[in-house]
């Protein structure tokens, strides 16, 4: 039964928490892993529920806060991984909606940055030329992670607990020129306000992935070239347009107007026509997964395995498939196709057109 599952998800929390308090930090993360993707999917999520996977997530950066070893004692590029990674999660988590139950909780705040910094300050260590770069990364995802969330979070967080100023402190005692950092920091906020971006389209909120993406070319407009990230910024800004309804052709002029750039985006991340066609694919397959749960099937044939790709985008845009009930009409399958967006009903009519 999903109480069950739950409370073995419960239990496997707690055995991580005993680990890192232990001090066995691999066997914790192993943990954490494992729960992190079982939460990704569609079963797992309903057994796991969104508090659970916060409390999972600030597992996950405990080693952070209960020891500096781990994090100092590590080499610093790992730990700019480490950093980036767990950026990621907690972004996809509010992304997901799970800020209300506690992705801005000021105690997670704490955990992943004051502590760190504050441990960096103990160890006191000598940095420079490839370790004070890796580190230059690191500090400045934590300024643009915080800068951008109190920008955006409108319910008055403020820097309480001393987060902010003990990263000033820590450039003071490393000897590090605020100035020397302002690009890199820019850059950070750049990419920062882009991946929330992603997060946000992933999830069916093209107008407000839009203005996020813009944001994000208005901070890398500040710092110079980079050729990569203005590709990859302008090429989801044209697809966050070309999904919403009726701005097709809008985005096919932003697409002729920055086309040098897009093209390098679509080199890496396919056509902007093929995405809009996958898109209606997936569109397609989610109502086909919702009548076959409709009529009692639970997913376990060859069907559910070939689209199970196209069935995870879809889910995070239309919502988790309906539970198997085969009692239930089939009739009531026009009760989904009545959710579904209008971009995706017009999409495939004049996009050969537009995009010939």
């Amino acid at each position: 039964m999903p109480e069950d599952k739950h409370t073995i998800a419960v239990l496997r929390h707690a055995l991580a928490n005993i680990h890192n308090w232990l001090g066995h930090f691999e066997e914790a993360d192993q943990i954490t892993d494992e729960q992190l993707t079982e939460a990704s999917t569609d079963s797992g999520r309903a057994y796991i529920g969104p508090k659970l996977h916060i409390l999972i997530l600030r597992e996950k950066v405990e080693p952070y806060r209960l020891c500096s070893r781990p994090v100092i004692g590590s080499a610093l590029q790992t730990t700019d991984q480490k950093v980036n990674s767990l950026l990621g999660l907690i972004d996809k988590a509010c992304a997901m909606g799970f800020n209300d139950v506690g992705a801005h909780d000021p105690l997670l705040w704490h955990t992943i940055w004051k502590d760190f910094l504050v441990a960096l300050r103990k160890e006191e260590p000598l940095v420079e030329g490839s370790k004070l770069r890796s580190l230059t990364k690191v500090l400045t995802r934590i300024h643009a992670f915080l800068t951008s969330r109190e920008d955006r979070v409108h319910h008055g967080w403020t820097d309480r607990d001393g987060t902010i100023s003990a990263y000033n402190n820590i450039l003071t005692m490393l000897n590090i020129d605020q100035s020397t950092l302002f690009e890199e920091i820019v850059r950070a906020k750049a990419t920062q306000c882009n991946l929330e971006a992603t997060f946000l389209q992933r999830s069916g909120h093209f107008a407000k992935a839009e203005a996020l993406h813009q944001k994000a070319a208005h901070y890398l407009g500040s710092c110079g070239e980079d050729d990569d990230l203005w590709s990859v910024i302008h090429y989801n800004t044209m697809l966050a347009i070309a999904r919403q309804d009726g701005r097709l052709k809008e985005a096919y002029q932003y697409g002729s107007d920055h086309w040098i750039t897009i093209q390098r985006g679509e080199s890496r991340h396919g056509a902007i026509q093929v995405r809009l066609q996958q898109d209606a694919a997936d569109h397609e397959s989610y109502i086909e997964a919702s009548r076959r749960r409709r009529n009692g099937e639970v997913g376990d044939d060859e069907w559910w395995v070939d689209h199970a790709a196209q069935l995870e985008r879809s889910e995070a845009l239309y919502g988790p498939l309906p539970t198997p009930t085969p009692s239930r009409s089939m009739a009531t399958i026009s009760e989904v196709e009545d959710q579904n967006p209008r971009w995706v009903d017009w999409l495939l009519i004049p996009l050969r057109a537009t995009f010939r």
